[in-house]
């Protein structure tokens, strides 16, 4: 058995890749209370530190630096990447981000109708639904349709904010958040191959617009 040093990501486009990541991981436990909150927390990192490789990068040619300068001062009138970076610093540096959720049932397709205008509606004479999280923080919902129908498992709908009043959900920002950073960084990498630059991956080396992951999926 042999062993082999895997490097850790070293540019500004590598370490986007790694926050989308997280992005994806973040969604796919979105009904779980405990590893939801991880999965952002590491989001929420990795984005922040796209610029500061970024920076470091910006190092090398003059023209790299004043383009930094000048993108900086930008984002730091940005009211999205201001509001994500000071999530950022608060789960890091002072205290876990309080964030809420909200949840309710998948209705099977079985009991789904739609009226003339395709809206989605159960017809019954009674529906209940309760919820339980498991040992592993995984939220579990039964659903009962007609006083005399089954109780059974179905899927979970979640919804996540980092404020109770704030209809603008946590994947949501997260998403917008990748958007912006994703087309600094592609502004970067073309800048860079302008340069003469021959970037490992090349360049531009960043999930673009269009390859992001799915919003909210």
């Amino acid at each position: 058995m042999k062993a082999q040093m895997v490097p850790m990501p070293i540019t500004a486009a590598e370490k986007f890749n790694e926050a989308a990541y997280f992005y994806d991981a973040m969604l796919a436990v979105r009904t779980n209370v405990k590893l939801f909150p991880y999965y952002l927390s590491a989001f929420l990192a990795s984005l922040r530190s796209v610029t500061d490789y970024i920076a470091k990068q910006a190092t090398e040619h003059d023209e790299l630096r004043a383009w930094w300068t000048d993108t900086l001062e930008k984002m730091r009138t940005d009211s999205l990447l201001k509001f994500l970076k000071g999530k950022r610093d608060t789960n890091i540096h002072q205290e876990p981000l309080q964030i809420f959720f909200w949840h309710g049932p998948k209705f099977p397709e079985k009991y789904v109708q739609k009226d003339e205008d395709g809206e989605e509606f159960i017809e019954s004479n009674s529906i209940e639904w309760s919820s339980t999280t498991n040992e592993l923080g995984e939220i579990c919902m039964t659903m009962k349709v007609g006083n005399d129908g089954p109780e059974e498992k179905v899927g979970t709908n979640v919804k996540w904010a980092f404020e109770e009043d704030d209809e603008k959900g946590v994947a949501d920002y997260c998403y917008d958040g990748l958007a912006a950073i994703d087309g600094i960084v592609k502004e970067f990498a073309a800048l860079r191959q302008k340069l003469g630059f021959k970037d490992e991956p090349d360049a531009p080396g960043t999930m673009m617009m269009g390859s992001l992951p799915a919003e909210g999926s």
